[in-house]
């Protein structure tokens, strides 16, 4: 008769605390397996884009022979000469950016006329794009800073900026000069 009052008093508590149907779910052989697998793999899988836009690549002063995705943000960059570096998922992003950046800026000086206007053009709608509505010219001063602060610390030049005043954002100089001598912006001149 104990045992029985128990169980109705922990099944009372249960019910205020959650629903019942909760209780058939079989945690104890997925809670198990997850817990083992997390255990064992400390380095999953490759971070495809990443791998396949580094791959070759010279970072950190090295060339990267991989990247491949570790535990939450962490990201590993595995070299040639058989080293790795761990960097953060942000940082790794702003990385892919810089050199998809230098990428599509190679391609640009190589376009005239209309098609180098219309990648200009396209350039600046994605930046417009991605900028946040509340986003002043100090805050984006502050992520170019940081993000060409991480491209030179991974041995990357970073691609020069120019503030476009008339549309209160930063993008990529070559891009920007473009547009203000077709007069389709207005950038914002060194005094």
């Amino acid at each position: 008769m104990e045992e029985q009052e128990k169980q109705g008093w922990v099944e009372s508590l249960l019910g205020v605390i959650g629903p019942q149907e909760a209780e058939a779910f079989p945690w104890g052989k997925i809670g198990k397996k997850f817990i083992k697998r997390g255990a064992k793999e400390v380095v999953t899988k490759g971070v495809s884009s990443a791998e396949k836009g580094l791959m070759g690549k010279t970072v950190f002063g090295k060339t990267v022979k991989g990247v491949v995705k570790g535990r939450g943000d962490l990201r590993y960059i595995r070299f040639t000469d058989g080293t790795e570096r761990v960097v953060s998922r942000n940082v790794l992003t702003e990385l892919m950016q810089e050199v998809g950046a230098t990428k599509y800026l190679e391609r640009f000086a190589e376009k005239e006329g209309p098609s180098k206007l219309e990648q200009a053009a396209k350039s600046l709608r994605f930046h417009k794009a991605r900028q946040s509505i509340f986003a002043t010219k100090k805050l984006q001063g502050e992520w170019l800073k940081t993000r060409q602060a991480h491209a030179k610390a991974m041995g990357q030049e970073p691609t020069p900026y120019v503030w476009v005043e008339s549309e209160r954002v930063f993008m990529p100089k070559g891009y920007a000069e473009v547009l203000d001598s077709a007069g389709v912006v207005k950038i914002r001149k060194k005094r």
